[in-house]
């Protein structure tokens, strides 16, 4: 119970926030994985399984169309790639920004 107590009382650590990620490379200000600072990314763009299954139901609703998923890059999967050790730090999900507009 005293050990549960004193875990209770420990102040919780701050973990730090990535920005949210878009479809290009970006800055991040630490990498989770090798802890560098100010790292830059890069991206990798390719069809998910949500790509393929939109695909497959454009095929049967209007087949002259369905190929579209797979050649714009909203409709698939982005991660962002540490420059420095080449682990992925991010994702963007398919279809979560086809109709954000920008702001500004």
């Amino acid at each position: 119970q005293q050990q549960q107590q004193q875990q209770q009382q420990q102040p919780l650590q701050p973990q730090q926030q990535q920005p949210p990620f878009g479809r290009n490379p970006t800055k991040i200000p630490i990498c989770p994985h090798c802890s560098a600072t100010n790292v830059a990314t890069r991206t990798s763009t390719f069809p998910s399984f949500e790509t393929w299954f939109l695909s497959i139901g454009l095929f049967f609703v209007f087949w002259p169309v369905f190929w579209i998923p797979l050649v714009v890059d909203s409709a698939k999967k982005t991660e962002h790639i540490c420059t420095n050790c080449g682990v992925v730090v991010g994702t963007v999900k398919p279809m979560s920004d086809c109709c954000v507009k920008q702001r500004g």
